[in-house]
């Protein structure tokens, strides 16, 4: 008699403990670090591995990200702006892509090229980001290390100004 008395009072608790959990939802909420329009700098590390391209250099970057569009610069005084007009930005909460694809022509014939930086806030004024960049020179035999290559970057972006 006593065993079933400690399972029924078992029982009533674990059912106690069950409504109230499913009564009182626990939803996530993203951190709200207002708006990422702005001026943006830093420098990406690289980052080595299986399919990527060797590289020990740091790239600096600046970053205008404005709304649905993002101007994006490197060089040591920011003086290289990268596929000017290209860039589109894909946001949702703390999270956004800004990406630009493009092709052309040089004298190795048709080239294909991606950047893509998957970003996220890390507080109001600091991006966590990485960029990944992959090209492929399609007329390029492919025994030639630059027929078709990627590389990919990481680090942080920092935020120098507002919109």
């Amino acid at each position: 008699m006593h065993i079933a008395r400690a399972l029924s009072s078992l029982v009533g608790a674990l059912a106690i403990a069950w409504t109230l959990s499913i009564s009182t939802p626990r939803q996530a909420q993203a951190q709200d670090f207002g708006p990422v329009n702005g001026t943006w700098e830093g420098s990406l590390g690289p980052i080595s591995g299986p399919g990527l391209s060797e590289s020990n250099k740091p790239l600096p970057i600046r970053m205008i990200v404005r709304d649905e569009a993002a101007q994006v610069f490197t060089g040591e005084n920011f003086n290289d702006e990268v596929k000017s007009g290209r860039f589109k930005v894909e946001r949702v909460a703390t999270n956004m892509i800004i990406f630009a694809i493009d092709s052309g022509t040089d004298n190795d014939g048709l080239w294909v090229e991606t950047w893509a930086f998957v970003i996220t806030q890390k507080d109001r004024n600091t991006l966590i980001t990485n960029l990944y960049r992959v090209v492929n020179n399609t007329d390029v035999p492919l025994n030639l290390d630059f027929s078709k290559f990627s590389s990919a970057k990481t680090g942080e972006l920092k935020r120098v100004s507002p919109e």
